[in-house]
């Protein structure tokens, strides 16, 4: 598996969190009707590329992701921590551009990736109780960043 590291190590980041929507959210999230404002920052690596991905820290920040962001720059995406591993699931519901995934154990090994489509309900699963997931844009040719 591929691994991916970053700045901060997920013991240190409570609920860090990028990109996509909770396949069980509801509340909040469903009343959002326009973009959140942009969140802190963490670097992560993923061989050679660098991604500077948004940390959800919240859950109503988690819960509302990317939605309703008309762009999202090249190699750019949220960072998920979750306290606990299970299985994670993600939807793009009102998430306008098209993301890849990827589901991270807490050592940074990438256990999963899976491409997106924008405005689908359809759910993308951990394959395997995972701590962290990340998302992030596409580049020209679609594949993962």
């Amino acid at each position: 598996m591929h691994a991916m590291h970053h700045a901060l190590r997920p013991a240190v980041l409570l609920a860090a969190a990028a990109l996509a929507l909770l396949a069980s959210m509801s509340g909040p999230a469903a009343a959002q009707a326009r973009a959140q404002p942009a969140l802190p920052t963490v670097k992560l690596t993923a061989g050679i590329h660098v991604i500077t991905a948004e940390a959800a820290t919240t859950n109503q920040s988690r819960t509302i992701g990317l939605m309703h962001r008309e762009r999202l720059a090249p190699n750019h995406g949220m960072l998920f921590v979750f306290d606990d591993k299970a299985q994670q699931c993600f939807w793009m519901r009102n998430t306008i551009v098209p993301l890849t995934i990827a589901f991270i154990e807490d050592d940074g090994t990438i256990l999963q990736l899976a491409d997106m489509a924008p405005k689908s309900e359809v759910s993308h699963c951990s394959q395997r109780r995972c701590v962290t997931r990340s998302k992030w844009s596409r580049d020209g040719s679609g594949s993962a960043a």
